[in-house]
């Protein structure tokens, strides 16, 4: 079972399922809801430059069970023309891979959120880590800690189903507060133990910092299925 922390999608799926796991929190009953449009309308999404950070591959991370450091492995398409994990129905090479191999920012907390929960679909933990807001309640100095909690809820849920085909995740809504306030209401899908499907809603809340838009927390407004 993973750690109760949160490390996420965009996400804070890790310490939502493990509160969710342990009991702590009352499930919701699933709601049969329209998925509303996407509002990017009342705030103009900021354009910015990059982020001078590196690429999430290869990150080195020392086994609690072993004294060898072991190196995480993405699963990254070969085929840059695959479909993305996130849902958008475009190639990885046109969607979020410039986000996760160059350093490109998001240029609008959707885009962020996608990115996120491709990164778990693609075991690449430094992404997340360099997405997430340092008033965020995810971020920790113990980046080792962290990369392996990342790196166990990637490895507990599948993103594909068993024919290939990707879930992704469903944007419901949009909101800003504020210029530098965004909140983004989505549906991530996954496959759980035995393939058995696992569906989040969440409302995350990213902030624009700098001129860049990060996460920071997310309150968990459904689920379905079977959280590990």
């Amino acid at each position: 079972m993973m750690r109760a922390m949160i490390v996420s999608l965009v996400l804070s799926m890790p310490l939502m399922a493990s509160a969710f796991s342990a009991g702590s929190i009352p499930a919701l009953a699933p709601a049969s809801r329209a998925v509303s449009h996407v509002n990017l309308g009342r705030v103009p999404a900021p354009r910015f430059g990059t982020l001078s950070l590196s690429s999430s591959d290869g990150i080195l991370l020392k086994s609690k069970n072993s004294d060898k450091n072991d190196l995480v492995t993405s699963r990254v398409p070969e085929d840059p023309n695959s479909k993305c994990s996130c849902g958008s129905n475009l190639g990885y090479d046109k969607c979020c891979a410039r986000f996760h191999q160059t350093g490109a920012a998001p240029e609008d907390p959707v885009d962020l959120i996608r990115a996120r929960y491709s990164a778990y679909a693609y075991r690449l933990p430094g992404y997340i880590m360099r997405s997430t807001s340092r008033k965020s309640p995810d971020w920790t100095v113990n980046q080792a800690a962290w990369i392996e909690d990342i790196v166990d809820f990637c490895d507990s849920y599948r993103f594909k189903r068993p024919g290939g085909q990707v879930l992704g995740l469903e944007l419901e809504e949009c909101t800003y507060s504020s210029p530098e306030v965004c909140y983004v209401q989505f549906k991530a899908k996954m496959l759980g133990p035995g393939y058995r499907p696992v569906e989040l809603v969440e409302r995350s809340r990213v902030l624009r910092e700098n001129g860049r838009w990060f996460y920071e927390k997310g309150t968990l407004l459904e689920y379905q299925g079977d959280l590990v």
